[in-house]
């Protein structure tokens, strides 16, 4: 992304998100210099200029990430001029072997692309075998943008109290702030329907794994390490996932769940986008679940059998259950409110799904003509895969999904592509 054609998503609270973003990745350190030890797996990485993929032609430029067991780094590879993501993992070779086959099929413009992959042995770690993944650089993740957001909507709104005419203007910016998570979360839906038309549960959806391109405000999901094609009758572990984002049906030992724990942590997303903190904050699983309790009132018998729980006779402080609105007063948006009514279900099975959300009211202004962000265009919303298409339920619900607006002017570029083709045809006769 060039820097200097950055231009404002929001008004100044996101405009200083993003410079900030931006200046964090332009300053990042290199100090942390991994010498890669080369096991033999040369890479192609252009077929029409054949050159090659080496630890001699790979520079990092910069740390964008570094965990006990995952190292991300802004790279640069000779003879090309844009700048990529190198992420470096400790692997156990069977997950190994399952997150790039569950990358390498999956195609969508909201799911981040492999660009390479390859094995290399870290003979300084008794040969142990580190993951490389080269993939497209993104901006930020989704914590990091909420982070600064919400840290310079705040300075902005103490000073905006004084004059009236600020005060319209912090208005106008909650509009604003309104339409452009309503346009993350819609991709984000839009990558989760896919992988659970597929059968596929990523389970470990929360904000860190939700990569944000500032310039053209596209949104991909990544971090496939967790994901998993999850069957009735077959038990998976329910220890996945970062605690405060994980359905109640895992903490409670169920080994039994569905897709659907999936939408729980999508609800746990959206409601921190609009809240501005984690919704909630429990230091181990006993306090994340009396959270829950706290927000949806104590399950009866019937739901925490529903729930598949390992320990049916817990004892649980007894907390009435009250309306979603009543819990979440702070939301200005009745649409949304309904949603996270819709997710927050103790019962797996009657959450909604990840298509469901996508035909939600709460999504409708994104079906505008000519909708923008301060004069900024959004990125294509309805650019739905031909495999999405052939599916039963996006065909039915196909006139719900795109608006007709988006279909003419379909039908009018393949009109014009035709005519340009023939009259290419034409001109060779």
């Amino acid at each position: 992304m060039k820097q200097s054609k950055m231009k404002k998503i929001l008004s100044k609270s996101v405009d200083r998100t993003t410079r900030q973003i931006i200046n964090n990745n332009s300053q990042m350190s290199s100090s942390f210099d991994y010498k890669m030890k080369s096991s033999g797996h040369n890479l192609k990485y252009n077929q029409s200029t054949q050159s090659v993929i080496s630890e001699s032609n790979i520079a990092k430029k910069g740390v964008i990430y570094e965990g006990s067991n995952t190292q991300v780094y802004r790279i640069l590879i000779e003879g090309h001029f844009n700048y990529y993501a190198l992420k470096i993992s400790k692997v156990n070779m069977n997950k190994c072997t399952k997150e790039i086959y569950y990358l390498k099929q999956l195609r969508h413009p909201n799911i981040i692309e492999l660009k390479h992959h390859y094995i290399v042995y870290d003979k300084t770690n008794d040969n142990r075998p580190m993951l490389y993944q080269i993939m497209p650089l993104m901006s930020c993740n989704l914590r990091s943008f909420l982070q600064q957001f919400y840290k310079h909507q705040n300075v902005q709104e103490n000073t905006k109290a004084i004059d009236p005419k600020l005060i319209h203007q912090a208005k106008q910016e909650r509009k604003a702030k309104q339409i452009l998570f309503k346009l993350f979360i819609y991709q984000i839906v839009r990558a989760i329907s896919y992988l659970h038309h597929k059968n596929i549960t990523h389970r470990d959806l929360n904000p860190r794994n939700i990569l944000i391109d500032v310039d053209s405000l596209s949104v991909q999901l990544c971090d496939f390490n967790s994901a998993k094609q999850l069957f009735q009758s077959i038990p998976s572990p329910n220890y996945v996932g970062e605690r405060n984002y994980r359905a109640p049906e895992l903490l409670l030992g169920s080994k039994l769940y569905n897709q659907q724990v999936d939408i729980w942590s999508l609800g746990c997303i959206i409601a921190e986008c609009f809240l501005g903190k984690q919704l909630f904050n429990g230091n181990n699983t006993v306090e994340t679940m009396a959270d829950i309790i706290r927000l949806l009132g104590t399950p009866n018998l019937q739901e925490m059998k529903n729930l598949k729980s390992q320990i049916l006779d817990l004892k649980m402080p007894e907390i009435p259950k009250f309306s979603m609105a009543k819990r979440f007063q702070e939301i200005e948006n009745d649409h949304l409110v309904d949603l996270l009514e819709k997710i927050f279900v103790y019962d797996p099975n009657q959450r909604i799904s990840a298509f469901e959300i996508l035909l939600h009211p709460f999504f409708q202004e994104l079906k505008q003509p000519n909708i923008k962000i301060n004069s900024k265009s959004l990125p294509n919303l309805f650019n739905f895969t031909k495999e999405e298409l052939q599916l039963n339920e996006y065909e039915m619900n196909k006139n719900r999904l795109i608006p007709i607006w988006f279909t003419e002017k379909q039908k009018r570029f393949e009109y014009l592509t035709t005519s340009m083709d023939d009259a290419k045809l034409l001109l060779n006769k």
